[in-house]
């Protein structure tokens, strides 16, 4: 799938916002994809941190 991280470091955007009106499964669906990029990304900056 395509990335949810925006060109703005740490905004990451799913759902309505990127698809338009879509079906609501979509957007859980897209929610779960950036969350689990988030969390990446998050991981990567406390490794980065240490």
């Amino acid at each position: 799938g395509h990335t949810k991280a925006t060109t703005l470091e740490g905004v990451f955007a799913a759902g309505d916002i990127v698809r338009g009106a879509s079906l609501v499964v979509w957007a859980v669906r897209d929610g779960q994809d950036a969350a689990a990029e988030i969390d990446t990304w998050l991981s990567s900056r406390r490794r980065a941190a240490a």
